[in-house]
């Protein structure tokens, strides 16, 4: 019987282990590594978090507030919500926020991209401007870098990540905010919210040490529920307007239809215009003859 293998691996003289055995081809070499551009957020935030001209920058405080970000960092650009784990947020002796090793509890802030070397602006700072332009900060808060959790869509997935975090080691006692500074606080607590921070950890961690009540909280309800609204009736307006410009092609394709059915009508009002000149000859012929009777007939 053919088998179409050669006779050296059917023979009977080898092993039995080897009679059968055939050469299998080499496995297929691995795909690819997908394009950059096909990376999820947090795989390019954790390309970004260790090489090239950017950093990423974990706020908790004032810079919580994409307003005061783009006025005194403009290469900052707010990327999502993050938070660390084992760390407290409060207020320091100082009146600014901070955060303190607890293992039962966590922190929440914003994630922001920038340029590495960028003045990061910090709760309390001074600074002195040098010849060039740029500023020498005078700082308590020491640059740090931890590990943060950004969560996915549900926190069921959650990707670490380095990033830079600025703590105040030498103000570890609790203390009151000033008024200027609970108002930067509110505003940054507003643009988190409505970027995912949770109402749950505002009210636990936040409200008390600042003495802000759920008013803020509301207000985000307020700024969300609007936008909503708007983001509705906009596409409710685009969608009229495609049915509106569909309901005026229909109409002028009928229109159409209409006109051409006119046009048919006429030409058998034309046709039948036709019958009747044909006819109104032959009945003007016949009437001629007839004519021709009457008048032999007068003339007898």
């Amino acid at each position: 019987m053919a088998t179409g293998l050669p006779d050296a691996v059917l023979s009977p003289s080898f092993p039995p282990s080897t009679r059968f055995r055939l050469i299998r081809p080499p496995p297929p070499a691995p795909p690819p590594p997908a394009p950059a551009h096909n990376q999820t957020l947090t795989d390019a935030l954790e390309r970004f978090s260790q090489e090239g001209p950017t950093v990423l920058y974990f706020a908790y405080g004032s810079n919580l507030s994409f307003a005061k970000m783009r006025r005194e960092c403009p290469t900052a650009r707010f990327c999502t919500r993050a938070y660390i784990l084992g760390h407290r947020w409060f207020i320091s002796s100082r009146g600014f926020a901070n955060i303190v090793a607890s293992p039962a509890d966590l922190v929440w802030g914003n994630l922001y991209v920038m340029e590495r070397g960028s003045d990061i602006p910090t709760d309390g700072q001074s600074r002195t401007e040098l010849p060039d332009g740029r500023f020498r900060f005078n700082l308590t808060y020491i640059k740090q870098y931890m590990d943060v959790k950004v969560p996915c869509n549900t926190m069921c997935c959650v990707r670490d990540l380095r990033a830079l975090v600025y703590v105040d080691l030498l103000n570890r006692t609790e203390g009151t905010p000033g008024l200027a500074y609970v108002a930067q606080v509110r505003e940054g607590i507003r643009d988190a919210a409505l970027k995912g921070m949770p109402f749950s950890y505002i009210r636990r961690y936040m409200l008390g040490p600042l003495g802000l009540d759920e008013s803020v909280l509301a207000e985000v309800v307020q700024i969300a529920q609007a936008q909503y609204t708007a983001n509705t009736s906009n596409a409710a307006g685009a969608n009229n307007a495609a049915n509106a410009n569909n309901t005026a092609g229909a109409s002028d394709a009928a229109g159409a239809s209409n006109t051409a059915g006119t046009n048919n009508t006429a030409g058998t009002d034309n046709t039948a215009g036709g019958n009747s000149t044909a006819g109104g000859n032959n009945t003007a012929g016949g009437n001629s003859t007839a004519g021709g009777n009457n008048t032999t007939n007068g003339a007898t």
